[in-house]
């Protein structure tokens, strides 16, 4: 049976990153992967078009100019009367 686990190659030396419970001794085959691309710096790690990083990095400033409003808490009735009755 073959099992496969990643690890890093590093100073002439294999560090598994997980362990192989029950392997005491075993002959291995090891493959060489290419360096993957650096991850990106995007929230979620999502790639983002420069209008959409634009949008983003603008966001605390619009937050700050326009606070949450949770009308969507408040009854429809309460709404059109002018507000919330609640604490």
């Amino acid at each position: 049976m073959l099992t496969s686990v990643e690890g890093i190659y590093e100073h002439g030396e294999v560090r598994l990153l997980e362990p192989l419970p029950g392997i005491e001794r075993a002959r291995v085959l090891v493959t060489v992967l290419p360096d993957p691309k650096p991850r990106a710096q995007d929230p979620l790690d999502l790639p983002m078009t420069a209008e959409e990083r634009a949008v983003w990095d603008d966001l605390p400033r619009f937050c700050a100019e326009h606070p949450i409003q949770f009308s969507w808490l408040v009854p429809p009735d309460e709404v059109a009367e002018g507000g919330d009755s609640r604490p």
